[in-house]
């Protein structure tokens, strides 16, 4: 009865169109997330898990014979397993079987084996027992009439299918029900002599018993799991098309409906170019061929060589092509390549869905891509708001989050890395794994990280956007200083979302911003890595406006504030400490200052005007000092904007040598010096041992400020001492580097 309802319910919320035009970001995303794994997203919900065991041994090769009859619903036949122990001394065998069908027989060989049932879990005393590789079969003889997993329908004047993520393939046939477990299979099917039989991999000759059945064999030589094991068996109409990778032209076998014959073949006919063009990105279509067996599932379902495509897809307008892409997109993710747990399930849907978004950029351009993740990311939102979960390890497996974030998640990798080192990546990742056929996500990070050119790794990615939750929300503003080619742009960003233990206080990511000019725009990227950040970048010309973003690149919500419109500090030296004048415009009801020396920073006054000036008489002792300012608006809103730094001395001690930047410091630091009048200068740095490690000034330098680059990269992490010498003062400072 809930299969019943559940196709009601998705023949009632139709998928929306494939033209880009009609991608309603408000629909119901439960709907569409329904619309392509229906069952499964209710079984998720539900938390029905089949029993867990060490199992002991592998699954290397499944013969499945079964005799199915329609009316009334019947399956009688015999699953043979061929196993190969994994550990010394395997003496029982333990299998996931339905509780409902009855099991009549289980030999190895000629020889009976004993049997014993709890539940879903059937025990199988061997005859013998088994070290560590060696291999053994056993043949389990069952009846019964499924109630989960295998299902018959009246569509199509009679229709059996099967339909088992994540866990019902026990439903129908004896296993160990888990992803991780994969092995060849070949299937035998008894049916009515009027009925084809769609499956896994290759179709042997037909079999007429001569007693109105017929008998059709699918043989599979990859290996597969358990959830992937797929048939379905109708009056069906079947027809050809096929697709070229290169290596000579191959099959797709599309079993349709005889009503849906004429529609089945508008609806499936971009498939052969879809296989051609993700062969492109992805490596070549890994299988012998490909096909579709309409179903009555209420959605779509990866089944290896052969989805299964429910019923209600089919319009006759091509509205549901992202449905025959995400699909088609599983047979190199999540097919070829498995997810080895449950836990890593967006390694199958978030490549997927992404997969859907590469179809309509290659059929649209960039704007059609920036539109489509704009369509997953409205969903994603709509989910997120009620119910926020990470996309690693989800407690909803086929929910929103999974699916769109999870396609967002290869959207901004594929930003991070460039479209080259992304897709080689993606195609040396497919490879990597073939000894196993199943992968994990710190095993895809570690991949990505080898093509990864950027500074660091994929570590805080994958951190802040996968075993975290939730995404940035940002308020930003912008103002210059300067004119003409001494223009200098300030961007101030804030990082607003409400944080919790599985929400980062700050994501660490690069923001894209066109900068529009008089005649002309280009596209600068700045990296936040602070929760407030004023970032400043030099310009050559007049900026006209700024653009967040432009091109969709980032996982975010932001707004542009304008409550303050331009705010500028500077600091100059005086006798008796430094003098900080400030100026703002806008909304500014308050300002407040604070004191920034190395990693230290103090605060030294709060509320005052909105324009004025303030002595720092209380510096600390000499170095390098910039100051920061924040200037508060009515609505709440901080702006943030800082001073150069400057160097403070002692009156009558003029030589000064700052503490170093950044600090600590990993492949190099910047030093300053100041000096009040030409002098021969000696800058050398020494460790804790007294032993001089670089010399990094000997010459004669003019009055003034001197920065001074040191590279660091190959000394070891400690703590190290800079030395200054100039017109017979010594001044030193300390510097740290970590590794």
């Amino acid at each position: 009865m809930r299969y019943i309802v559940l196709f009601s319910l998705i023949l009632a919320a139709v998928a929306p169109a494939c033209n880009l035009d009609h991608l309603d970001p408000l629909e119901d995303p439960i709907a569409y997330e329904m619309a392509i794994k229906a069952t499964s997203a209710i079984k998720a919900a539900e938390g029905v898990q089949p029993p867990g065991f060490g199992a002991g041994y592998d699954q290397l090769h499944l013969d499945l014979d079964l005799t199915l009859v329609y009316s009334p619903f019947d399956l009688d036949g015999t699953a043979t397993w061929t196993l190969e122990s994994d550990q010394n001394g395997l003496s029982s065998v333990e299998m996931e079987l339905a509780s409902n069908l009855s099991v009549t027989a289980i030999k190895r060989g000629s020889m009976n084996l004993k049997y014993s049932r709890s539940g879903d879990v059937l025990t199988i005393t061997l005859d013998d027992a088994f070290n560590d590789g060696q291999q053994f079969t056993i043949a389990i003889d069952y009846n019964g009439a499924p109630t989960s997993g295998m299902y018959a329908h009246v569509a199509n004047r009679g229709v059996i299918h099967t339909f088992t993520e994540p866990w019902d393939s026990s439903e129908w046939f004896p296993c160990y029900d888990m992803p991780d477990d994969k092995f060849t299979c070949d299937q035998h099917y008894t049916v009515r002599d009027d009925w084809k039989v769609a499956a896994n991999g290759e179709l042997a000759p037909i079999v007429d018993n001569g007693d109105g059945t017929r008998t059709h064999t699918w043989e599979a030589d990859f290996e597969m799991p358990t959830y992937l094991i797929a048939m379905a068996a109708s009056d069906y109409y079947l027809y050809h098309d096929s697709f070229d990778t290169g290596s000579g032209s191959k099959s797709i076998d599309n079993y349709v409906y005889q009503s849906q014959s004429e529609n089945s073949q508008i609806d499936l006919a971009p498939t052969a170019d879809m296989i051609e063009h993700l062969s492109t990105l992805f490596t070549d279509y890994r299988y012998t061929r490909y096909g579709h067996m309409i179903t009555q599932i209420g959605g779509a379902m990866e089944h290896t060589t052969m989805t299964s495509y429910s019923s209600g897809l089919i319009t006759g307008n091509n509205n549901n092509d992202r449905v025959v892409v995400h699909e088609l997109g599983h047979q190199w993710w999540g097919d070829w390549l498995t997810c080895e747990i449950w836990a890593d399930i967006w390694l199958n849907e978030g490549f997927a869905s992404y997969t859907e978004a590469l179809w309509f950029e290659h059929l649209g351009g960039q704007q059609d891509l920036q539109d489509y993740m704009e369509f997953f990311k409205s969903l994603y939102f709509s989910e997120d708001n009620h119910n926020r979960y990470s996309v690693y390890d989800p407690t909803q497996l086929f929910g929103t989050t999974v699916y769109k974030k999870g396609a967002w998640v290869l959207h901004m990798m594929r930003h991070l890395m460039g479209d080259s080192d992304f897709f080689a990546g993606l195609q040396e990742y497919i490879d990597a794994f073939n000894y196993k056929g199943t992968a994990t996500t710190v095993e895809f990070i570690g991949v990505m990280d080898d093509h990864y050119t950027g500074d660091g790794s994929l570590d805080i990615f994958a951190d802040q956007w996968l075993i975290k939750a939730g995404y940035p929300e940002f308020d930003w503003y912008w103002w210059t200083t300067g004119s003409g080619s001494s223009t200098v742009l300030h961007i101030q960003v804030n990082q607003t979302q409400s944080t919790d233990d599985n929400t980062p206080s700050v994501f660490v990511v690069p923001i894209d911003f066109e900068v529009t000019y008089a005649d002309s725009s280009e596209v600068i990227t700045v990296n936040v890595n602070q929760r407030e950040q004023h970032l400043t970048v030099n310009m050559t010309q007049a900026v006209n406006g700024l653009t967040f973003d432009p091109n969709g690149w980032l996982l975010c919500t932001q707004d542009e504030s304008t409550a303050v419109e331009y705010a500028d500090a500077t600091a100059r030296l005086r006798e008796e400490g430094v003098l900080i004048n400030w100026e703002t415009s806008g909304d500014c009801i308050g300002v407040d200052i604070y004191r920034q020396g190395g990693v230290f920073e103090e605060m030294l006054v709060s509320g005052l005007n909105p324009s004025g000036g303030y002595l720092d008489a209380t510096i600390p002792g000499e170095g390098s000092y910039s100051y920061r300012l924040i200037a508060h608006a009515s609505d709440g809103t901080r702006f943030i904007f800082e001073t150069e730094e400057i160097d403070w001395h002692r009156s009558g001690d003029p030589i000064a040598l700052s503490t170093p930047w950044p600090c600590p410091a990993t492949d190099s630091l910047t030093v300053s010096l100041s000096l009040p009048a030409d002098s021969t200068v000696s800058l050398t740095a020494y460790d804790l041992a007294g032993r001089r490690v670089a010399t990094l000034v000997e010459e004669n330098l003019s009055a003034g400020r001197h920065e001074i680059a040191w590279e660091t990269a190959e000394l070891p992490a400690g703590v190290y001492l800079l030395r200054l010498e100039a017109s017979g003062e010594l001044r030193t400072t300390r510097a740290v580097i970590s590794k």
